[in-house]
């Protein structure tokens, strides 16, 4: 509209969206992102929003010509998200972020997670984040699993693995069931009674020997440590996992995935 209350990428040019092969859509990195992020960071607190979630960073990278053209256009363009998301106080997660779009969040506060795994997919092993996360952690962002479902019928789900693997990834925490169907039992475990994460300071990372040939686990096999660190004591947990091969089908009734955890103090 006139005031510029409205933020339309499919019908409006005022802050020259440029659509990628037709795919995507993005405010031309300077000097418009600048505007077009303030303004749209603003309308999202004004309408009560929490948090901002980037996807495709990728596709917006590979695709959109500038950014692989002209020199500092994709660190203007993020960087313009990223202070006005300081601005507003709004958090930001960097979905399907390219290594180079991990690097650049160091330079804006504003990124507090990015995606570590995959779309979730009943059955699947959408859970095995270790090896993303040693890269998300190492930039001091925190890794993010994708949501996954407590309950279907019928289903091989690895609930609880997902359940425990969103948890101590240090990052959000979302179940995506059908509205009354969630499985409490399970969804308890989590977080606290007032609804406070049970997480670690970091997050589970794969044990230095995954990355040896000689003394790596089994493929299939994952070994992971995260830590606690709590006054003077750091407090670890193991987190073991072994998964087939090849993965049960979705219908199957058991789970493909089995999981323990320890703790210990030094």
């Amino acid at each position: 509209d006139g005031d510029g209350d409205v933020i339309s990428m499919a019908f409006s040019n005022r802050y020259n969206l440029s659509w990628a092969r037709g795919q995507l859509a993005n405010a031309y990195p300077a000097p418009h992102a600048r505007r077009y992020f303030a303004r749209l960071m603003a309308s999202m607190r004004e309408r009560g929003a929490v948090g901002y979630e980037i996807d495709f960073l990728d596709f917006n990278y590979l695709l959109f010509e500038p950014f692989n053209t002209e020199l500092g256009a994709a660190h203007e363009w993020l960087g313009a998200m990223g202070d006005a998301a300081a601005a507003h106080s709004l958090p930001v997660q960097y979905c399907m972020a390219l290594p180079s779009d991990l690097l650049e969040s160091i330079l804006h506060s504003a990124v507090t997670n990015a995606r570590a795994s995959h779309d979730y997919q009943p059955g699947g092993d959408n859970w095995n984040i270790g090896a993303t996360s040693l890269l998300v952690a190492a930039v001091g962002l925190r890794p993010s699993k994708d949501n996954f479902r407590t309950a279907l019928e019928g289903g091989a789900l690895n609930a609880e693995l997902n359940a425990l693997v969103a948890t101590l990834s240090t990052g959000p925490v979302g179940f995506s069931d059908e509205l009354g169907t969630a499985r409490y039992d399970i969804l308890r475990r989590t977080c606290m009674a007032d609804g406070t994460l049970l997480q670690p300071s970091r997050p589970p990372l794969p044990i230095d020997r995954s990355y040896t040939s000689a003394h790596a686990p089994p493929e299939g096999k994952h070994i992971w440590v995260a830590s606690s660190a709590i006054g003077q004591e750091t407090y670890y947990q193991i987190l073991a996992i072994e998964a087939d091969s090849e993965s049960e089908s979705p219908s199957s009734s058991s789970s493909s995935s089995s999981s323990s955890s320890s703790s210990s103090k030094s």
